[in-house]
């Protein structure tokens, strides 16, 4: 008899535990839960225990998963998804570079002059003067931006102004009086990072090309009024906050150049900062970035494994390597294989040659990191993936997650490499349709035949399963573009919401995403780039409790109307992190 008691006793005790253990800390049920498995895409209830997923299915079936404890919630037919993994921004400087002063409404350089006189007057107090989003087509056939111009202005105080894409600066005789820019100074990286059209006696007359030409006047700028660490820190918290609202559960962080930096970045520092605070609203994956050619890898490899093991915690981590391999196509720097249409002088320079790439990357494939590499050019991608070739003929494939960040032009004798190289993509899905009247611009630049071939074939690639992710990559965008469903609205609409540019001249008939494949470009695809796919990136059992819920169905609704969803819920690792219908 006593056997028999100890027997039920361990029966009951097994029992119990076994139930215990599949009792959910949360259930949701009565949803639209769209997996983002190819297998089973849609359910109607998950559960989560702790910070996994343990269930998804049926409602009926979500009723096992409820305990005396388990918070349950009734989505009453809303939308619940993975949340969104952002596979390419800069939100850590991103902020700084669009402050001040938008010149957005301008289409000339008058009116530009004008609006900014007028921010001169309304804003004595300024230390400085700041602002964004100017082109060179407001410049016509000006030169652009000379100094003199906003000297005008303002001569007493320094003036910067970078343009829509953040890569190029406009700035008066005060600004490169603080930066050190004389006649002496020299092109950071002749052909990639330059003054441009310098006067008579060496001056530059006030546009600097590429970032590493005026970055030294925005730190004297901003050293002056404040110290770096809190303005980064107010960037990141306006930047943070803005992407955790629009459900952006992971990202990808690709701005940091980091051959000037050492033993850390204040920036990650922040970002670990704010995890042992409770207050980092996703995961972090940090990249070490170089754009300078002439950098030795031997020396720099070697930090990057440092930061990787510096930078390890269950939100943020530093795994990869970033590469600026060319520059930009509107500034007539991205590298092409054949001359530009409107400038058949050049085809664009790029230090970065075959070789000097595949040393890069190879270090990084023996050390373990992926390589992503900046590539806006037809002649930089193929460069790049003559290097990847190499290096993987060298050391082999391995699980390599190498991609190509932009792609914004590829050569149709490129295009089967990436699969058979098993390289990935990133897309700006604003770039690839007429944002801020840039079609009309490229078509210029290129010609018709060229946008025809080789632009916004990103749809295809994704036909044929190379992995191609999507981020807003601002400064490039605005801040209020990093909501992904703005970007996803924009391609496959093939129009920006409320703008006033229109789709453009240039025919986009067939280079279209569906839904389907930029809903998994925001997801899965963004997850795998990081090597995160067993992890986060759909709704399945075992991987991590990263979610969102939107109060629209968007695969219910016109696609026109995506951007007025609203992300109503969000969690990530298991952690509510905020909740509007409990307002």
């Amino acid at each position: 008899m006593k056997i028999f008691l100890v027997l039920l006793f361990c029966l009951i005790n097994f029992f119990s535990s076994l139930v215990q253990s599949q009792t959910a800390t949360y259930v949701f049920k009565n949803g639209k839960v769209y997996t983002v498995n190819k297998s089973t895409p849609w359910a109607e209830a998950i559960a989560i225990k702790d910070n996994k997923i343990i269930f998804v299915g049926n409602n009926a079936d979500a009723e096992k998963y409820i305990g005396t404890d388990t918070k349950v919630t009734d989505l009453k037919g809303k939308m619940l998804m993975p949340g969104f993994v952002d596979g390419h921004n800069h939100y850590i400087m991103g902020g700084l570079q669009k402050s001040g002063l938008n010149l957005d409404p301008c289409s000339s350089k008058a009116e530009m002059l004008k609006l900014i006189s007028q921010y001169v007057k309304d804003n004595p107090e300024k230390p400085f003067y700041f602002g964004f989003n100017w082109s060179f087509l407001n410049f016509g056939n000006d030169v652009p931006g000379i100094r003199q111009d906003l000297d005008k202005i303002c001569k007493d105080k320094p003036m910067l102004f970078v343009n829509e894409d953040s890569h190029h600066g406009w700035f008066n005789t005060k600004a490169m009086e603080m930066g050190g820019v004389t006649k002496e100074t020299k092109d950071p990286i002749p052909g990639t990072s330059y003054y441009y059209k310098r006067e008579s006696d060496g001056t530059p007359s006030g546009i600097g090309i590429e970032l590493e030409s005026w970055l030294r006047i925005k730190d004297a700028m901003s050293g002056q009024s404040v110290e770096m660490k809190k303005i980064i820190e107010q960037s990141m918290e306006e930047i943070y906050s803005l992407a955790s609202k629009f459900g952006v559960t992971a990202y990808h962080e690709m701005g940091i150049l980091a051959p000037t930096l050492d033993e850390a970045y204040v920036g990650y520092d922040l970002a670990l900062e704010w995890e042992k605070e409770g207050k980092l609203p996703f995961r972090v994956f940090g990249t070490y970035g170089v754009r300078d050619a002439e950098k030795d890898p031997e020396k720099f490899i070697p930090i990057l494994t440092k930061w990787s093991q510096k930078y390890n915690t269950e939100l943020v981590h530093v795994n990869s390597l970033k590469i600026w391999a060319d520059g930009t196509m509107n500034a007539h720097t991205g590298l092409q294989i054949e001359p530009y249409f409107d400038k058949p002088e050049t085809n664009g320079v790029s230090e970065w040659t075959i070789e000097v790439l595949a040393k890069w990357i190879g270090l990084a494939q023996i050390a373990g990191f992926d390589t992503h590499i900046h590539s806006e050019g037809d002649g930089s991608v193929r460069r790049t993936l003559d290097a990847i070739e190499i290096v993987q003929k060298k050391y082999g494939k391995s699980d390599r997650r190498d991609e190509i960040c932009h792609t914004s032009l590829i050569h149709p004798d490129d295009f089967s490499r990436f699969k058979s190289l098993g390289v990935g993509g990133n897309i700006t899905p604003v770039w690839l349709v007429n944002y801020k009247g840039q079609m009309d611009d490229l078509l210029k630049i290129f010609g018709q035949k060229k946008m025809d071939l080789e632009y916004g074939i990103q749809k295809k690639l994704m036909d044929e399963g190379v992995n191609i992710s999507s981020g807003s990559d601002i400064p490039g965008t605005d801040p209020d573009e990093i909501n992904p469903l703005f970007q996803i609205q924009s391609v496959v609409t093939g129009n920006i919401p409320g703008s006033r540019f229109g789709m453009g001249s240039v025919s986009l008939a067939g280079k279209l995403p569906s839904l389907e494949q930029m809903v998994y470009s925001y997801t899965y695809a963004g997850a795998y780039q990081l090597h995160m796919e067993d992890k986060i990136g759909s709704i399945e059992v075992g991987k991590y409790a990263d979610i969102i819920i939107l109060d629209k169905n968007i695969f219910e609704i016109p696609i026109n109307q995506l951007v007025n969803s609203k992300v109503m819920f969000k969690m990530v690792n298991g952690k509510i992190i905020y909740n509007l219908d409990s307002k």
